[in-house]
């Protein structure tokens, strides 16, 4: 069942959006099977728990082995900048940017307007006027 709000255009459902190109509400769906059930990742996690013929250990206890002594053996700083990253995770990070006189910065009053933002919830002393 198509919705009266829906235009179909050279044989092909185009939906109505409003005037900022948002798609209106209650409108039939884009994506109507959903996303794809399909997963590499899942596919090699998949094959890493196999043994190969002929051998005592998986893919994954070959591809660990192969990845420690890559780092450890022969001190491959790549791979053991990887490995770190991936046990510990990045160390965050953050950034602030301010203006000459080290206070924070603020969008010209046109860009506010046109994002619709309420300067009434900005704080700070360079607030746009």
């Amino acid at each position: 069942m198509k919705n009266k709000l829906a235009k179909v255009e050279q044989g092909r459902f185009k939906p109505l959006r409003d005037e900022k190109g948002r798609i209106i509400p209650g409108q039939q769906s884009l994506n109507p099977a959903g996303r794809p059930q399909f997963s590499i990742t899942a596919l090699v996690k998949a094959k890493l728990q196999t043994k190969p013929e002929g051998m005592k250990e998986t893919y994954a206890d070959l591809l660990i082995k192969r990845i420690i002594n890559k780092a450890i053996k022969e001190g491959n700083e790549a791979m053991i900048r990887n490995l770190w990253q991936y046990m510990d995770g990045m160390p965050k990070q953050s950034h602030e940017l301010t203006g000459a006189s080290g206070k924070p910065l603020f969008l010209p009053s046109e860009l506010l307007e046109k994002n619709e933002i309420n300067t009434d919830t900005i704080t700070g002393s360079e607030k746009p006027s």
